[in-house]
């Protein structure tokens, strides 16, 4: 459909490499990959490293996962074909968990008793255009497919946190983030709200805003 559009498609992805135009599916995921870790090792690199065993966590002594909280958290993901490095996507995990959420119990037991897989901390990273001239690789940014099932564990932790009785007193009442009814539409009219409400008031309002680079891809 992109093609009879006169789109680009992903499979005409190429690459302006040394004044040279690049289509080779190897070189172009080497640079690519090269380019991101790069990015990243640059903004890390004089940041303090944080390790925190899991077991020291206030989660390494929780109670056994049920198949309802399994079946809440599968209808709370989005049924995607998008799939991390294991080739599952999140439709077909839904589907197999729904009819066997038995076997989902079993596998977050154990995880929750030994700890947080390795594997599911590795991401299929995905070059999408930002902006710009789509043959400079410094005008893509990395998409990170994690792995379904991960997802679904973390829902269910999710789950668990927002059931906190001081879940108020954890977060803040002005997170609007990742939080049910709250989005940057719900923050601007706080924001503006706070705005007019200093101003009428004959006070000065100072706005500070923070933009942090590629948050997700440093985690």
């Amino acid at each position: 459909m992109n093609k009879v559009q006169g789109k680009k498609v992903r499979s005409d992805f190429s690459l302006n490499i040394n004044g040279n135009i690049e289509t080779d599916k190897g070189i172009l995921a080497s640079t690519v990959a090269n380019f991101f870790e790069a990015k990243i090792l640059n903004l890390t690199g004089g940041l303090p490293a944080i390790e925190k065993p899991w077991k020291n966590h206030i989660f390494s002594k929780m109670h056994s996962f049920t198949e309802p909280e399994i079946l809440k958290a599968l209808d709370l993901c989005k049924p995607k074909m998008s799939k991390g490095v294991d080739e599952i996507p999140m439709r077909l995990i839904r589907t197999i968990g729904k009819h066997s959420p038995s076997m989902l119990v079993r596998i977050f037991n154990r995880i929750a008793a030994s700890g947080f897989p390795e594997e599911w901390k590795m991401a299929r990273v995905v070059p999408v255009p930002k902006k710009g001239d789509t043959t400079e690789v410094k005008n893509y940014r990395p998409v990170s497919n994690l792995c379904s099932l991960s997802k679904v564990y973390e829902r269910c932790i999710l789950n668990r946190i927002m059931d906190l009785e001081n879940i108020d007193i954890l977060i803040g009442v002005h997170q609007h983030g990742f939080r049910k009814s709250h989005s940057t539409v719900t923050c601007a009219l706080e924001l503006k709200d706070k705005i007019l409400e200093y101003i009428d008031k004959k006070e000065h309002v100072l706005v500070y805003s923070l933009d942090m680079t590629a948050a997700f891809d440093m985690l």
